[in-house]
């Protein structure tokens, strides 16, 4: 067990770096990112847009927290429902900014 406690301390500021530079690395990419233009949160699968929902058409969002990312779906005014990934918590920072008040559980 103290040779794994030993390992585990020595390895974690590596993957710490590593975590963060593997973040930096999809954000200037637009690898599976999240951002607000305007009234529109466009989902980013490298440098085209995948799509987008108007922050006027969401009636109501929630979060479902996985291991490494949480599942968000989001139900639009017309019935619809779109479930997105959120990997480094953008969309959530996003829903939380514009759309608070349209959260359940």
């Amino acid at each position: 067990m103290w040779l794994t406690k030993l390992i585990d301390g020595f390895f974690a500021p590596i993957n710490a770096v590593g975590s963060k530079f593997s973040r930096s690395f999809d954000h200037s990419a637009k690898i599976n990112c999240y951002e607000l233009q305007g009234d529109r949160i466009i989902k980013w699968k490298s440098r085209r847009r995948n799509e987008s929902v108007d922050v006027g058409s969401i009636e109501r969002w929630r979060s479902i927290p996985e291991m490494v990312f949480d599942i968000v779906q989001i139900e639009l005014k017309d019935g619809a429902t779109v479930q997105w990934l959120d990997t480094y918590n953008d969309l959530l920072e996003i829903l939380w900014r514009v759309a608070a008040e349209k959260r359940y559980d």
